[in-house]
């Protein structure tokens, strides 16, 4: 194995679509923090982080100045395989920030997969599933414009929609009525709330569309309400997704042991990176809860991250939201196939992506 011996750091904005949620309507357009790693054998590794400032705080250009003034240096001349020893340097020399380390966590693993010549889903233990449903997304928006891309996803062949509400119940509850009758029942739906409802708006929401066969209804309430979320699990017996409310393993522990929540929702850019990510995937497995593996308005880079954990964890049975691959499919070139609303896992070695269109990925 090779010592890492430089690293460098890129930001990168790109033209995306970006979803109208609970959190407003924000502009078309994404913020990338890339990192590369080269070892002493001349191999490189990748890593993205596209922050959530809702979620951790932190915007690109934060995370670009932590990692520029004060990680990178902690990890030069680390072995690419030491993945502990990186970690407890970085960790050591800041708390939290948990988009910058989940970038630079992601470049040692491509780089350490990319020196045993491995895919990266032999990191993880190997590959439980070669492919893996992805799912479309129908942002906060007009009933007849959510038909109609609704419609259109089915005709595409996708299996699976998720849509945002979470700012008019009522409104809410007439596009996802007006949305399922459009594309009937074989379509797998799922909402979410980005924490935008009240218990009582969340507790109508969920009576007036439980004969719809929703998938599962994410973040319905605040992610600082765990009582609430626990109480409304119990009192209507519907699949309770928590996204915002777990952002640590001791969160995790705390939903797993209360049996508070049915899903959780994987974010590496929440988590600080894959191994925490896999971390709270086995906690969740102890109590029979599920995980949805999710790439934040990512380039394939951090996408093909998630594709290969989302291949790999026993929990990962429902269809993720690894989006980059349908809504940017010619800005990267990767081994991984898209087909018929399916992720293919390839099997180069490291993620698997090639280029970005910005840059050559080796």
């Amino acid at each position: 194995m090779g010592k890492v011996v430089s690293a460098e750091v890129f930001l990168l904005h790109r033209k995306t679509i970006v979803l109208a949620t609970a959190y407003g309507r924000p502009a078309q357009i994404r913020g990338h923090v890339i990192v590369k790693l080269t070892d002493e054998n001349g191999l490189c590794g990748w890593g993205e982080a596209t922050p959530l400032p809702k979620f951790t705080g932190e915007t690109p250009e934060f995370v670009q100045y932590v990692l520029e003034k004060e990680l990178i240096s902690e990890i030069i001349g680390v072995d690419a395989a030491d993945l502990w020893e990186a970690r407890n340097r970085w960790n050591h020399k800041l708390p939290e920030h948990a988009a910058a380390k989940m970038a630079l966590e992601a470049a040692f693993y491509d780089l350490a997969a990319k020196e045993r010549k491995i895919p990266l889903y032999q990191m993880f233990g190997g590959k439980l599933r070669e492919k893996v449903m992805i799912n479309r997304h129908l942002g906060i928006m007009g009933i007849d414009e959510a038909v109609e891309k609704a419609v259109q996803y089915r005709e595409q062949g996708y299996h699976s929609i998720k849509m945002k509400i979470g700012t008019d119940v009522e409104e809410d509850i007439r596009r996802v009525c007006a949305v399922r009758d459009a594309v009937g029942y074989e379509m797998k739906l799922r909402v979410d709330a980005n924490a935008g409802y009240s218990y009582s708006d969340a507790y109508k929401f969920i009576r007036k569309t439980c004969d719809l066969d929703l998938e599962m209804y994410e973040q319905l309430l605040d992610k600082h309400d765990f009582n609430g979320i626990k109480q409304l699990k119990r009192d209507t017996g519907v699949v309770i997704g928590v996204d915002e409310a777990i952002n640590t393993v001791q969160e995790a522990v705390r939903y797993a042991y209360e049996r508070a929540a049915d899903v959780f929702v994987l974010k590496l850019v929440k988590t600080g990176g894959i191994q925490n990510a896999v971390t709270i995937s086995e906690i969740a497995a102890s109590a029979g809860i599920r995980c949805v593996v999710t790439s934040t308005y990512d380039t394939q880079i951090n996408g093909a991250v998630c594709l290969h954990l989302a291949s790999s964890l026993p929990v990962s049975t429902m269809s993720n939201d690894i989006t980059c691959y349908a809504t940017q499919p010619d800005m990267a070139d990767t081994c991984h196939v898209l087909k018929d609303g399916y992720l293919t896992v390839g099997d180069e070695a490291g993620i698997g992506v090639r280029s970005l269109k910005e840059m050559k990925i080796v």
